[in-house]
């Protein structure tokens, strides 16, 4: 700068265009000076993105997005047999949810295995099953029930006619049957005494 110049910018006198092309100037380097980082990167190292920027700016593959859990079909009908079903936690491991009791969650099968053998949970279960029966099957169980009182009491029949064939086995005429025979009878008969004087006392 020359010293005319110079002693104009302390009088603080000049053109409004000297000052502007001035502005212009430093302007100018101020921007080239910005630039010339973003030039190296491009040229040698990449910058690299703020933390969350990066991920959220390059999609994950399709694979990686959903996962998708592939089960074997006794695996699956164990767990809607149980009402269970896998899930994706927030962190990306897969947890066991119960559909009965929504509030419970499982990260490793055996812990699943040992909730589902509980006595609380099969009564939860049998009641679901117990509601979500129709008509069919509720007919179906009725004729089951039905069938097995059948063959209870023919057992008990059974058990009732071969007791009478032992009794009648037995020789009469022998003294020591008849004194069993009787010893037993004056013992029922003692009993009963003893709850008729029972009733009677209250």
């Amino acid at each position: 700068m020359s010293s005319f110049k110079a002693q104009v910018a302390l009088l603080g006198m000049g053109s409004d265009e000297e000052d502007e092309g001035e502005e212009e100037e430093e302007e100018e380097e101020e921007e080239e000076g910005e630039e010339s980082p973003g030039e190296e990167s491009e040229g040698g190292e990449e910058s690299q993105p703020e933390d969350g920027e990066g991920e959220a700016a390059q999609p994950r593959p399709r694979g990686e997005r959903k996962r998708k859990v592939r089960l074997d079909v006794k695996e699956r009908e164990w767990m809607e047999a149980n009402f269970l079903r896998l899930e994706q936690s927030s962190s990306g491991g897969m947890v066991y949810k119960s559909e009965l009791m929504p509030d419970f969650a499982f990260f490793s099968k055996e812990q699943a295995v040992e909730f589902v053998k509980g006595k609380q949970y099969k009564k939860l279960k049998l009641d679901m099953k117990k509601g979500m029966r129709t008509y069919d099957e509720t007919k179906k169980l009725a004729r089951k029930a039905e069938e097995r009182r059948k063959r209870l009491m023919q057992q008990r029949k059974e058990r009732r006619q071969k007791k009478r064939q032992r009794a009648r086995a037995a020789p009469a005429d022998d003294a020591e049957e008849i004194n069993r025979r009787k010893a037993k009878f004056q013992e029922k008969k003692a009993r009963r005494l003893e709850r008729k004087a029972a009733r009677s006392s209250t």
